[in-house]
C-alpha cells in the first residue's frame, strides 16, 4: 500500500493536471455572441451581436474588452472580462473591482451568490439544480449547468456563458420587461452553439460552422436528406459515425467499416439541421452538416 501511495504522489508531481479539473476558457478574440432583442411589450428589435475588440493588461492580468448593451434600450457600455480555472470575472465600466459572474467548479446543490443585476443593487442566491455535459458543434465537451431560485431558471454553458442573457451580463436580471433571446455563439466565423432554429441569423453560412470540416474529404448526398443518404469519404480512416443535433446531443451513432456506404436515418429523428461526425482512430474528427426533411 505504501508503495502505491509513493507512485500516486510521484504521478501528481510529474503530471499535476491529473489532479486538477480542466476548464475551457472564454474566447477573447475572433468571437461573437448574438441575441435577438425585444422591447418591454415584446416588440422585435432585431439582432444584437457582441464581440471583443481589444486585449488589455490590468493589475497583472489580461482582459478582453467588449462593448455591449446591458438591455436593448440601454446605452452601450465597455466591460472587461477574463476567465481563470473555471471562473469568469468582469470589470464593469468605470470600475476597477472584479465581479465573479460564473463558477464552473460548482456541482449539484452548491449555491452561487449573484451580487450584480441589471440594477447594480440586485442580488440573489442561486442553487445548482443539475449538471450535464454536451458536445458543441466544434466537437468540444462542455459543462452545462442549470441554476434556479424560486422560479428563476438560469443556464450556464462552459466557455460560452449564460444562454439566457448577454454572456457578460449578470445571471440574474430583475425589473426589466424587455431583454435578449440567445441566438448563437461563433468563433472565427464558425458557429459553435446555435439556439437550434436559425443559425443563419448570425450572418454565417450553414456550411462554415465547423473548423474541422473538409468538403473534399466527406460527401453526403442527397442533402437535404429524407430517410437515408450516401456517405463517401477519402483520406480518412474512420472508425465511428455519429450524428448530433445543433445543440450537441447525439441522436445516432454506429461503427464505420466502409468508405462508401448508405446511412439510414432513424425514424425518431425530427426534421432540422444535424451534424454528421466521422471519428478516426487517432481521435481526429471530420464533420459535415446536413438537413433532415
Amino acid at each position: 500500500m505504501e508503495h502505491l501511495k509513493t507512485i500516486a504522489v510521484s504521478l501528481m508531481l510529474a503530471f499535476p493536471w491529473l489532479t486538477q479539473a480542466q476548464f475551457l476558457d472564454f474566447p477573447t478574440q475572433n468571437a461573437t455572441w448574438c441575441y435577438g432583442g425585444y422591447a418591454d411589450q415584446g416588440q422585435d428589435l432585431g439582432l444584437f451581436c457582441f464581440s471583443p475588440d481589444t486585449l488589455l493588461e490590468l493589475n497583472g492580468k489580461t482582459y478582453a474588452k467588449i462593448t455591449y448593451q446591458p438591455h436593448p434600450s440601454a446605452s452601450p457600455e465597455d466591460i472587461l472580462y477574463r476567465s481563470d480555472n473555471g471562473k469568469f470575472f468582469v470589470i464593469p465600466q468605470d470600475s476597477t473591482d472584479e465581479i465573479l459572474i460564473y463558477d464552473f467548479n460548482l456541482e449539484v446543490s452548491d449555491t452561487f451568490y449573484v451580487n450584480w443585476g441589471f440594477w447594480l443593487q440586485d442580488s440573489i442566491l442561486l442553487t445548482v439544480q443539475s449538471v450535464e455535459y454536451i458536445t458543441t458543434l466544434d466537437g468540444v465537451s462542455r459543462k452545462k449547468m442549470f441554476l434556479e431560485n424560486q422560479g428563476y431558471h438560469i443556464t450556464w454553458l462552459e466557455g460560452i456563458g449564460n444562454t439566457d442573457w448577454v454572456f457578460v451580463a449578470p445571471a440574474y436580471v430583475s425589473s426589466v420587461s424587455g431583454g435578449y433571446q440567445f441566438v448563437c455563439h461563433a468563433v472565427e466565423d464558425s458557429i459553435i452553439y446555435p439556439d437550434g432554429t436559425s443559425p443563419s441569423l448570425c450572418g454565417l453560412s450553414a456550411t462554415n460552422h465547423l473548423s474541422q470540416q473538409d468538403d473534399r474529404a466527406v460527401k453526403i448526398y442527397p442533402n437535404p436528406v429524407k430517410n437515408e443518404f450516401n456517405l463517401e469519404f477519402t483520406g480518412i480512416e474512420a472508425r465511428q459515425i455519429a450524428i448530433s443535433d445543433v445543440l450537441g446531443n447525439t441522436v445516432f451513432q454506429s461503427n464505420c467499416t466502409q468508405k462508401s456506404q448508405m446511412v439510414e436515418i432513424p425514424d425518431n429523428i425530427k426534421p432540422g439541421f444535424y451534424v454528421l461526425r466521422l471519428v478516426q482512430l487517432d481521435g481526429k474528427m471530420f464533420a459535415k452538416k446536413f438537413l433532415k426533411e
